[in-house]
C-alpha cells in the first residue's frame, strides 16, 4: 500500500510516500522546516487521521519531520505503539489525535511553530527523553560565529565614499565604471562553482579563504602608492576581483554551517530566530561603519578633532582617503579570526543521493541546474517580464547608488555627513517593506510596475539638477525603488516558482542582475570616453578634478533618458508576452 501526498513531479525524499515501512509500523511526515511542505499538511492530517482508525493492537504509528533531504529515526516526532487492550488502545488514539491538534495549527506556509524544545512529543506534556529543553540556538559556538562573520564581513568603512575614494586616489570615472564591471564579472563567473565547491572543499575551509581573501584585497589598497595611475589601476583590479571572488565563496556556505550546526542539535526551527538576530545586528554595524567611515574621511573634521586632542599634526585628503581602509582592514582580519574558529564535520556520504541535499554536486551539475532554471523563466511569461522588469530597474539605479558619493560632493555636502545620509537612506529598508506589502495586496503587478516607473522617472531627472541639499530627496526615491523592487521580485518570483527549482531561480536572478550591472558599468565607461574629449576642448586650462565634475554631470543626463527607452520596450514586450494571461492584472 502506498499513500502519495505530493504530485509525483515534485522533488521528494522517500519518506513523503505514506507506506508500511515494515508490518504493524507506519510513518508519516506532516511537514518540514523550510515551510514548503506545510501546504500539504491538511492532506497529511487526513491521512493520519485514517491511519489512526485503521491502526491495530501493537501496531505502531509514527509521526516525523523532514529538514533536509537526509532522513534519520531522530527526526520522528512522536510515535505510538497501539495497546492490545482495546479500550487502552483508544485512549492512546484520542489523546494522539488531541494533542497532535495545536502543533497543526499553528503550522502554516514559511513559519515553523517552535516549541520550547527540539522535539514535541503528542503524547506528554514534557519535552522529549534526550532533548535539550529550553537550550538557546546562540549557545551554540557556530551559530555565534556566522552572526560574527556577517557583521565583519559587510562592515566595510568605505562604503560611503566608495566612488570619491577611487577618484581622490587618481583614478578616472571610466577606470572607476570598469571596475565595477570587473567586479560583477568575477561574482557572475564564480558564483555557480561556489556552491560545488562548498560541498567539495568544506563550507568552513571556503569561508577561510573567504577571510584570506578579504584581508589581501584590503591590504593592497592600504599600501599602493599614489601618483603612478597605472600601477593604481592595476591594483584596483586585482581589488575588485578578489572582491567579488570573496563575495562568491561567502554566498551560501555561512548560512550553511550555522544551519547544519543547529540541525546537528535538533533545534533547526530556531533558524528564524538566528535571522532575525543576525540581520538586525548586521544592520547596527553597517549604520556605524557608514557613519564613522564617512567622518575620517574628512580631513576638516580630522583636523579638528585632533587639534582638540592636542595633537599638533597637518592632515591631508591624501592621508585621510586611507583611514576608511584602515578600519576596514581591522574587519577583514577579524573575519579571517572567526571562520579560523569555525568547526565543521566532514559531509556525510550518502549512496544514490542524486542531487538531494546533503550531496556533493559537481560545478557541471551546478551549471545544468542554472540552466535548466533559464530555459524554464524563458518558458515561463510571467517569471521573464519579473526578471527583465527587476534587471532594468536595478542595473540603471545601482549604478547611480554606487556613483552617490561623487554626486554629494557636487551638491555641496561635506564628506563627513555622507555616511550620515547613507545610514537615513538605510533606515528606509524598515517602512518600505510594509508599503511594499500593502501594494501586492491591493494593487496589481501592471499597476505596482507603473508606480515603480513613475518614482523611477521622477527620480533620475531629479538628479539632473544638482539641486544643493534639496538633491537627497531624488536619490530617496530611487532607493526607495531599489527596497520596492526587492521585495515585488521575490513575493511574485516565490509564487509561481516550484519548490523543487526556488532555490535555483533565485540563483539565476541574482547571476543575471550582476551580469547587468557589469555591463552598465561598460556601457558607462564608453559614454564617459565619449564625452570627455568634447568638455576638455572647451574647457581647456581647468584642473583634473574640475574636468572629472563636469564629466560626471554630463553624464549624469543621459539616465533618464536610458531608463525610459528601456522600460518603453519593456512594457511592449510584456503586453506581447502576457497577452494570454490575466496574471498581471491579479493583486496578491
Amino acid at each position: 500500500m502506498s499513500l502519495n501526498i505530493n504530485p509525483p513531479s515534485w522533488r521528494t525524499y522517500s519518506s513523503k510516500i505514506i507506506q508500511p515501512l515494515e508490518i504493524g509500523a507506519w510513518r508519516v511526515e506532516i511537514q518540514d522546516s523550510s515551510g514548503t511542505y506545510a501546504l500539504e499538511l491538511k492532506k497529511a492530517q487526513s491521512i493520519l487521521n485514517y491511519l489512526l482508525g485503521v491502526l491495530q493492537p501493537g501496531d505502531t504509528l509514527a509521526v516525523a519531520r523532514i529538514d533536509t533531504g537526509s532522513f534519520s529515526e531522530k527526526d520522528i516526532v512522536a510515535k505510538m505503539t497501539s495497546d492490545g487492550r482495546p479500550s487502552v488502545a483508544n485512549n492512546q488514539k484520542r489523546t494522539f489525535s488531541k494533542n497532535r491538534q495545536p502543533f497543526c495549527r499553528s503550522i502554516h506556509a514559511g513559519q515553523i511553530w517552535q516549541p520550547r524544545w527540539p522535539e514535541a512529543n503528542f503524547l506528554s506534556d514534557q519535552p522529549s527523553a534526550g532533548t535539550l529543553a529550553g537550550k538557546s540556538p546562540f549557545a551554540i559556538r557556530n551559530v555565534r560565529l556566522f552572526i560574527a562573520f556577517r557583521v565583519f564581513f559587510n562592515a566595510r568603512f568605505y562604503y560611503p565614499v566608495f566612488t570619491i575614494l577611487f577618484l581622490d586616489f587618481g583614478l578616472s570615472l571610466e577606470q572607476f565604471a570598469l571596475l565595477n564591471a570587473a567586479w560583477a564579472a568575477s561574482i557572475v563567473v564564480l558564483e555557480v562553482p561556489s556552491g560545488a565547491l562548498a560541498d567539495s572543499f568544506g563550507r568552513r575551509n571556503l569561508l577561510v579563504v573567504t577571510g584570506i581573501l578579504m584581508v589581501v584585497e584590503i591590504a593592497l589598497l592600504c599600501l599602493v602608492p599614489l601618483g603612478n595611475v597605472s600601477l593604481l589601476f592595476a591594483v584596483f583590479m586585482i581589488n575588485r576581483v578578489l572582491s567579488g571572488a570573496a563575495e562568491a565563496a561567502a554566498s551560501g556556505a555561512d548560512e550553511a554551517i550555522a544551519y547544519d550546526s543547529l540541525k546537528k542539535e535538533g533545534q533547526t526551527r530556531d533558524w528564524p530566530l538566528v535571522l532575525e538576530k543576525q540581520m538586525r545586528i548586521q544592520s547596527m554595524a553597517y549604520i556605524g561603519a557608514m557613519s564613522l567611515g564617512a567622518a575620517v574621511y574628512d580631513p576638516a573634521l580630522m583636523q579638528r578633532l585632533i587639534r582638540w586632542l592636542g595633537i599638533d599634526i597637518s592632515l591631508t585628503q591624501d592621508i585621510t582617503l586611507r583611514f576608511p581602509l584602515y578600519l576596514t582592514f581591522v574587519m577583514a582580519v577579524l573575519t579571517l579570526l572567526t571562520t579560523l574558529r569555525m568547526r565543521e564535520d566532514p559531509p556525510p556520504k550518502e549512496a544514490n543521493c542524486a542531487g538531494e541535499q546533503g550531496c556533493k554536486v559537481t560545478v557541471f551539475e551546478a551549471l545544468q541546474l542554472t540552466l535548466q532554471a533559464g530555459r524554464w523563466i524563458l518558458k515561463t511569461p510571467f517569471a521573464l517580464v519579473i526578471i527583465l522588469a527587476g534587471l532594468l530597474f536595478d542595473n540603471c539605479v545601482r549604478m547611480i547608488i554606487t556613483l552617490c558619493s561623487q554626486y554629494y560632493r557636487l551638491i555641496s555636502l561635506p564628506e563627513a555627513s555622507f555616511g550620515l545620509i547613507g545610514s537615513g537612506f538605510a533606515l528606509l529598508g524598515l517602512f518600505i517593506p510594509r508599503l511594499a506589502l500593502k501594494m501586492v495586496k491591493r494593487h496589481s503587478p501592471a499597476y505596482n510596475l507603473g508606480t515603480m516607473i513613475a518614482v523611477t522617472a521622477a527620480g533620475f531627472i531629479g538628479i539632473t539638477f544638482f539641486v544643493p541639499l534639496f538633491g537627497l530627496i531624488p536619490v530617496a526615491l530611487l532607493s526607495s525603488v531599489m527596497h520596492l523592487g526587492r521585495f515585488f521580485q521575490s513575493h511574485y518570483l516565490n509564487r509561481i516558482t516550484a519548490s523543487h527549482q526556488r532555490a535555483t531561480v533565485l540563483s539565476f536572478k541574482g547571476l543575471s542582475f550582476n551580469l547587468a550591472y557589469g555591463l552598465i558599468g561598460v556601457l558607462y565607461s564608453v559614454l564617459l570616453a565619449f564625452l570627455r574629449p568634447s568638455i576638455m576642448t572647451s574647457h581647456a586650462g581647468i584642473g583634473r578634478q574640475a574636468i572629472e565634475n563636469l564629466v560626471f554631470v554630463k553624464s549624469i543626463a543621459w539616465f533618464p533618458w536610458y531608463f525610459l527607452v528601456t522600460m518603453a520596450a519593456l512594457v511592449v514586450f510584456a503586453r506581447w508576452q502576457l497577452r494570454d494571461t490575466d496574471i498581471y492584472r491579479t493583486p496578491g
